[in-house]
């Protein structure tokens, strides 16, 4: 048997194409199928904060900043 990788989700608090109930039924979905995932939500922040978040916000800069941090350690596993 084959191990899967884990999905790995990393989503904005607010999110109109991704919501808390989207979420929810994701990770629903994921325990039900019996799949690897991890979930990593970024409190204080919309929807592509991470492409386009305000750089003159100091809480939302440093969201950006984890969140490309996080995706780098996740590629470079």
């Amino acid at each position: 048997m084959s191990r899967l990788e884990p999905l790995f989700l990393s989503c904005a608090e607010t999110d109109h194409t991704f919501n808390v109930e989207s979420r929810r039924r994701a990770v629903d979905i994921l325990i039900q199928q019996k799949q690897p995932y991890q979930v990593q939500l970024f409190s204080g922040v919309q929807h592509g904060f991470a492409l386009r978040g305000d750089m003159h916000n100091p809480y939302e800069r440093k969201q950006t900043i984890s969140f490309s941090f996080s995706y780098r350690v996740l590629i470079m596993s």
